[in-house]
């Protein structure tokens, strides 16, 4: 099988490389987004990771529109459920903590549904934001 330059540098854990792809090719988000249902946990952890070069690529307004796409897959009730979707989003409040402040309230519903992924994905989301806006646990 013939990887694409998106599945090399997962694969090969390449960085800099991943960024420049993300800046020449913005489009890439999206089967970034794709690869959050890799059943390979090594490809999936690298693809939520680059969330972090996502949140330094893009400016305030492209980057909520993301964040509001990966809050919808969190949504089982969309079609695309993805609850890794919410390291994503943890990825993303590294470097620009503002830009999910608001979606809070969304993950620690999730943080207490009744499915078992989405819960434990949506607590580990909340606690990892609350610590990086500095905002006490309840």
């Amino acid at each position: 099988m013939k990887l694409n330059a998106l599945d090399r540098m997962l694969n090969e854990d390449d960085k800099g490389g991943l960024q420049e792809l993300l800046l020449n090719k913005p489009a890439t988000t999206f089967k970034l987004i794709r690869k959050l249902y890799s059943t390979n946990d090594n490809i999936r952890g690298r693809a939520v990771q680059a969330f972090s070069f996502v949140a330094e690529q893009f400016d305030d307004a492209k980057l909520k529109d993301i964040v509001q796409r990966l809050m919808w897959l969190l949504n089982e009730e969309s079609g695309n459920y993805c609850p890794h979707a919410a390291r994503a989003l943890v990825e993303i409040a590294r470097i620009k903590p503002e830009s999910v402040r608001d979606h809070l309230p969304q993950l620690e519903y999730y943080a207490n549904c009744e499915s078992e992924a989405l819960r434990r994905e949506s607590s580990y989301a909340v606690r990892e934001i609350k610590n990086i806006l500095g905002v006490s646990s309840s």
